[in-house]
């Protein structure tokens, strides 16, 4: 799945790697349990922590696997995160969500909510 995302960072000398969850892809033998999910985001993240800060991608369901990754009590080395098409429901009073469109750019159309992501 993410085959192109990480050919198109390789190319510009952006480290990334891409990681199959129990049940999924190479490994679809395995059984699928949150914990050992879990414990498959932990082991990547911590493997390249070192090399500099970890920016951590996931897609639907490992969007919310990586949302609750990031926001364990015990926080992981993530500089940041990324849930690509995933929703959550977050406890009341545990999360303030923001967002807001940068002002529009004279080269990109404005739209009622701003400008589109990337202008």
């Amino acid at each position: 799945m993410w085959r192109a995302q990480i050919e198109y960072l390789e190319q510009r000398q952006i480290p990334a790697i891409a990681i199959d969850l129990p049940g999924h892809g190479a490994r679809r033998d395995e059984p699928f349990t949150l914990d050992a999910a879990l414990s498959a985001i932990d082991e990547a993240v911590r493997a390249v922590a070192d090399q500099g800060p970890v920016l951590l991608v996931g897609h639907s369901m490992g969007g919310l696997l990586s949302t609750a990754y990031a926001g364990a009590r015990d926080r992981p080395p993530v500089a940041g995160l990324i849930g690509a098409s995933c929703t959550a429901l977050p406890a009341a009073g545990r999360w303030r969500c923001t967002a807001s469109w940068p002002a529009p750019s004279p080269r990109c159309p404005s739209t009622a909510s701003g400008s589109p992501p990337g202008c």
